[in-house]
């Protein structure tokens, strides 16, 4: 009668953030939401990031609307979101306070954005970074979709 072995732990599948625009093309003038979402989280305390856009084409109208993916459970989340002074960056900070993570997926936030001229809204995730309640970093995969400002 042998002691059972401990069963390694299966490998996590990478969390993936990616932006999901209300539409994906507008007209100047119009406002149009995005959501940034998550998907396969595991035990996920904090996400940060810095979303770069097209200042010329987008300009970001605060404030951004917390989603439900970090308040699980009914905690509320700290939600962080400045504007670069130069235009064209948002730095992203959200914070589930105590010891349990989220699972799963959901909606981390929406950015609201106004159309300004015709172009391409040029999304990019400049630094992200998904993290555990300890701080310690999670596997993620980043995705960006564009948004087209006709004329």
């Amino acid at each position: 009668q042998g002691a059972e072995e401990a069963q390694p732990k299966p490998p996590v599948a990478p969390a993936m953030v990616r932006l999901n625009p209300e539409r994906p093309q507008i007209r100047s003038g119009e406002g149009v939401g995005v959501d940034v979402l998550i998907q396969n989280g595991d035990n996920v305390g904090q996400v940060n990031f810095q979303l770069r856009y097209n200042a010329e084409v987008l300009r970001f109208v605060p404030p951004a609307e917390p989603g439900d993916f970090l308040a699980q459970n009914g905690v509320i989340p700290d939600v962080q979101v400045v504007e670069g002074g130069e235009g064209g960056v948002i730095v992203v900070s959200l914070t589930r306070p105590g010891e349990q993570g989220a699972n799963g997926g959901g909606r981390l936030l929406r950015l609201n954005f106004v159309a300004l001229r015709p172009g391409t809204a040029s999304f990019q995730f400049a630094t992200a970074q998904v993290r555990d309640p300890d701080s310690s970093a999670l596997p993620a995969g980043l995705r960006v979709v564009n948004v087209e400002v006709a004329p």
